[in-house]
């Protein structure tokens, strides 16, 4: 299922545009991206493993980047 997604190639800055992009960049203070640092993984990513999770009918996927910090 996951070498079925769509590839789309990354679109540049004007140049002029560059300078600005850092102002208006956003930056997570969280540190790991499938969990946002709670230790759990966020549904979304979940259901691109396992399409028909439910959340609160199936067991939660905990985040293995948590258990090495």
């Amino acid at each position: 299922m996951m070498d079925n997604l769509p590839q789309f190639e990354p679109l540049k800055l004007r140049p002029e545009a560059q300078p600005e992009s850092q102002k208006l960049a956003w930056k997570p203070t969280w540190k790991c991206f499938c969990c946002h640092d709670t230790g759990m993984v966020v549904e979304r990513l979940i259901r691109r493993i396992i399409p028909r999770y439910t959340h609160g009918r199936h067991k939660p996927m905990e985040c293995n980047a948590t258990r090495y910090e």
